[in-house]
């Protein structure tokens, strides 16, 4: 009877060890492919971590690198977006870059000018000049606009380039490079002309303090009250 109670125990003991291990094998970065059916899947073939493959682009096709922006090329799109202007108002939505600016992490962003002047005088002339030197990283620093090579999504293993997919399924070995990106850069991007909407998040929250967040609730709240 004891000798059977062990087995027993044994026995559940394994079955709940082979569960955790079931558990804990399911939607992770090493089984990705069993993520199948989680919200941000798209289809219901898990070809990459995001779902079905998302390369060549349906519309623009193999090798494009300007995204929906491309749109914006098509005069009837250009021509619906003007015909929404009403008073001929212009807004600044940009904002300086300071060193007290929002900062992701630990990032700075320090602008010296090294002597003033910091040259001359030069030539017959006696040509004087200004130069700067900054030291930051520009991505997640104040506004900002991201580029389609700013987030790709890795298929194969670890260090395995060709298996890094970005916007239209270019590899990092034809995106990266030490001095720029030579694919997907913002500067293949169309001009945007288009309706903006703009949310007026201060109306429903107040005045937001440096580490509040605006979540989905907000925006929907805002819109409704707008």
């Amino acid at each position: 009877m004891k000798r059977m109670s062990i087995l027993v125990a044994v026995s559940i003991l394994a079955g709940l060890v082979a569960f955790a291990n079931v558990a804990w094998a399911e939607c992770t970065p090493e089984n990705w492919k069993d993520c199948k059916g989680k919200p941000w899947v798209d289809g219901d073939v898990m070809d990459t971590p995001l779902g079905s493959k998302w390369w060549p682009h349906p519309i623009w096709g193999e090798g494009d690198e300007a995204g929906s922006t491309n749109w914006y090329t098509k005069p009837e799109v250009v021509k619906r977006a003007l015909a929404q202007v009403k008073e001929g108002k212009v807004y600044r939505i940009g904002h300086d870059y300071t060193a007290k600016m929002p900062l992701f992490g630990q990032r700075k962003f320090s602008l010296r000018i090294p002597a003033t002047p910091t040259g001359g005088p030069f030539g017959a002339n006696k040509i004087l000049w200004h130069d700067e030197f900054l030291a930051t990283e520009i991505g997640q620093v104040g506004t900002q606009f991201d580029g389609l090579g700013h987030i790709g999504v890795q298929i194969g293993k670890d260090g395995d380039r060709t298996n890094m997919r970005w916007y239209n399924g270019f590899t990092n070995q034809e995106v990266g490079g030490a001095y720029g990106l030579k694919k997907l850069g913002t500067e293949k991007l169309k001009p945007i002309i288009a309706r903006g909407i703009l949310i007026d998040l201060a109306a429903v929250k107040g005045d937001m303090n440096k580490g509040d967040a605006a979540t989905m609730a907000d925006v929907k709240a805002a819109l409704k009250k707008q």
